[in-house]
């Protein structure tokens, strides 16, 4: 639990009440999908895939080698418009994925299919329709000689409003 004690700002005539930690959970939380998060790779510390992904925190993953992969399984197929990932971040910048790192994603419809290659820079962007998504699976080409950390995870998904509005005939 979080517990600030009281405390006054003259200059603001502020107070500061006690806070809460289950009234910032929602605060830290990410908008991500449920899914179960995994990786081949030991995570360091409280770190984990899991964490990385449901949370503002990270994720560090140790002895990075070739075939070493995150999976992200979906709990339902989801209608995935957007991925993000970004690493090589605070505490470790250097720490960081690149093009020898592929993102696949597995389709409902479709199959597996090739989503593309980190940059240089540690992040990956793909923008998707909208098609049903059951699992994003990161996957290393290239052993690393380096640690990597995922700051940030981020999958965004088609809102029922908009599917609603999709799925209308033109008219």
């Amino acid at each position: 639990m979080v517990d600030f004690a009281e405390a006054q700002v003259p200059s603001l005539a502020v107070s500061v009440e006690r806070c809460h930690r289950s009234a910032l959970e929602p605060m830290f939380s990410r908008n991500n999908p449920p899914a179960v998060v995994v990786s081949s790779m030991p995570a360091h510390g409280k770190h984990t895939p899991q964490a990385g992904y449901n949370k503002f925190g990270f994720m560090w993953l140790k002895d990075v080698k070739a075939g070493s992969t995150i999976t992200i399984q979906f709990h339902n197929p989801e209608p995935v418009i957007g991925i993000l990932f970004i690493s090589g971040l605070a505490p470790a910048p250097l720490d960081m994925f690149g093009p020898e790192t592929k993102v696949y994603a597995q389709f409902s419809e479709l199959g597996e299919q090739y989503l593309g290659s980190f940059s240089e820079h540690g992040d990956f962007v793909r923008r998707l329709r909208g098609r049903n998504v059951t699992a994003i699976e990161v996957r290393v080409e290239e052993s690393l000689e380096r640690w990597v950390i995922v700051g940030h995870v981020v999958v965004n998904v088609m809102k029922q409003k908009q599917k609603e509005t999709e799925a209308e005939p033109d008219g």
